[in-house]
């Protein structure tokens, strides 16, 4: 079954934990290659996503992007 790709409608900070996340990736020796996968660019995708969200004004904020098909909120 092929997926059909979304746009991404949700955005979260992710300023503070940017370098966590460039940490995280890295032991994955196999992908270093990717340009995707390099911390400049995985900065860089990050500083627009954040621009693009407008989550905030921070100079140098960074965000995550994310589609959400279907949202669920509960009261409990």
């Amino acid at each position: 079954m092929k997926l059909k790709k979304s746009r991404a409608n949700a955005y979260v900070d992710i300023t503070d934990y940017i370098e966590k996340k460039i940490e995280c990736i890295a032991p994955h020796n196999t992908q270093s290659k990717k340009l995707y996968m390099q911390a400049h660019m995985i900065r860089s995708l990050a500083q627009t996503r954040y621009i693009l969200g407008r989550i905030g004004t921070k100079p140098n904020g960074m965000a995550e992007a994310f589609a959400i098909r279907r949202m669920v909120i509960s009261n409990r």
